[in-house]
């Protein structure tokens, strides 16, 4: 079963290509990327300066795609440009890497699950914090009958960054809907309400529930984004009365 769903809230974002390797030190130098984010800020927040010198100190450097996928190191020193770590690794122009915290911030456990076929989906609900506004590394890893864990390295793994929500938010008069609307709720005491779906593009799976709670008759209208269509074949639909909601979840 998987029991471990793993953010490491506090991981630099940080992909360079290699520019040279010296034996003698074990270190590799590093292109600077304009634009390259670092702790999660972009570049240009330290004028393109780099990395700051021993911050790295004690992360991980994980190798996520190409040769040495699958490998973790610990960082022993850094300057603005290099890093140096504790084993060897071998790469190359195909390693894609990331840093990352040296240690899993947050760990929650799914329900237990019996799946004796590998080829059959299963989706698992595994509960969280509130991770709003954070970069996070997400790892899944499996635990048999006699409680031995699958190795860090082995595990699948994404990263991702979690806008969050507003929570809800109450509309009075026709408006568009926003990048974080999680709840969206309507008053339309005042007069009919036409309200405008963002693309189904702009928040890819992110659900929305719009419920109207004034106690009029005003129609509410809400309406897919242009070309787009609801998950029914629909292209709108209409809240009469107090209580009447519907909820959407975009798929794109």
């Amino acid at each position: 079963m998987i029991t471990n769903l793993a953010p490491r809230p506090a991981f630099p974002l940080l992909r360079r290509d290699w520019n040279a390797r010296s034996a003698s030190s074990g270190r590799y130098a590093v292109q600077r990327a304009v634009g390259e984010l670092i702790d999660g800020y972009e570049n240009i927040t330290n004028s393109y300066a780099g990395m700051t010198a021993g911050a790295e100190v004690g992360n991980v450097l994980r190798v996520i795609a190409g040769t040495g996928r699958g490998q973790l190191r610990k960082i022993t020193a850094n300057t603005s440009t290099q890093l140096s770590w504790d084993l060897p690794l071998v790469l190359d122009a195909t390693s894609v890497w990331i840093v990352e915290a040296p240690a899993w911030g947050y760990t929650a456990d799914s329900a237990a699950i019996d799946n004796a076929d590998p080829s059959h989906a299963v989706t698992l609900n595994v509960p969280t914090d509130n991770f709003i506004n954070q970069a996070l590394v997400i790892a899944g890893f499996t635990v048999d009958v006699n409680g031995n864990e699958s190795p860090d390295g082995d595990n699948p793994i994404r990263e991702d960054w979690v806008f969050g929500l507003q929570g809800v938010r109450v509309v009075t008069a026709n408006d568009d809907e926003l990048p974080t609307d999680g709840t969206v709720k309507f008053d339309s005491s005042a007069g009919p309400i036409t309200f405008q779906c963002l693309p189904a593009a702009a928040h890819l799976n992110a659900e929305i529930f719009y419920v109207k709670e004034s106690s009029d008759t005003n129609p509410v209208t809400v309406n897919a984004a242009a070309g787009e269509a609801f998950t029914d074949g629909t292209t709108s639909f209409t809240l009469i009365n107090a209580g009447d909601n519907q909820g959407v979840k975009w798929h794109g």
